[in-house]
């Protein structure tokens, strides 16, 4: 579930093509995180999450991945960030992902 855009054009263009995995296109990413905690919660398997390129929009995933934590619901968010050199040069909501996703994660990988 997720949002597309520049970033994850190739990612979801990939999973069209192969047909084994089912890509939902939401329009907020709040909603994708918890659509990922509810099928996660419904199935008790992994579901995932993802979302186009930088922030504001990886902030909007928290919410719904701060549920799923607490939750104890196994969900994998695919997010990317402005490139770490650039960070804190003037980008809107440009925030390092591992750093801002560490309460609601139990692993980042930047």
């Amino acid at each position: 579930m997720g949002v597309v855009g520049d970033s994850l054009n190739g990612l979801t263009d990939s999973i069209r093509r192969q047909g084994k995995i089912e890509w939902v296109h939401v329009r907020h990413e709040e909603v994708a995180a918890f659509a990922a905690g509810g099928e996660a919660h419904v199935t008790g398997e992994l579901a995932v999450c993802g979302r186009e390129f930088a922030d504001p929009g990886n902030l909007h995933l928290i919410n719904g991945l701060f549920d799923c934590q607490r939750s104890r619901l196994p969900v994998l968010a695919i997010a990317a960030q402005v490139p770490s050199a650039e960070l804190g040069a003037g980008y809107f909501q440009g925030k390092p992902i591992p750093r801002t996703c560490s309460r609601s994660a139990v692993t980042t990988v930047s």
